[in-house]
């Protein structure tokens, strides 16, 4: 598989089921599912780039997050996220 389709699912929001998975594992004929973090995070495996649009349209707006890579060099450094409301969920500014 030389790319991963990641799918994330906003956590006040929604989860992300296993029919939605399954949907947009359909949607773009990807392979072996990784889950991340139960309920909330998978990565799917593709034999090649996922078309995004294609998932976005079978996952009918369920606010689930997207984001396509490719596996090769695919090794996790560095979180960068906006401290004030990504990670926390009280706003530090007013704190």
């Amino acid at each position: 598989m030389t790319h991963v389709l990641t799918l994330i699912a906003a956590r006040d929001s929604t989860a992300l089921t296993d029919a939605a998975t399954a949907i947009a594992r359909d949607a773009i004929g990807g392979g072996t599912v990784t889950i991340l973090s139960s309920r909330e995070a998978v990565d799917i495996a593709c034999a090649s780039p996922p078309d995004l649009t294609r998932v976005r349209v079978a996952l009918d707006g369920t606010p689930i997050d997207a984001i396509a890579t490719l596996a090769d060099g695919r090794r996790k450094r560095l979180l960068i996220a906006d401290m004030d409301s990504t990670i926390i969920i009280g706003e530090t500014l007013d704190d």
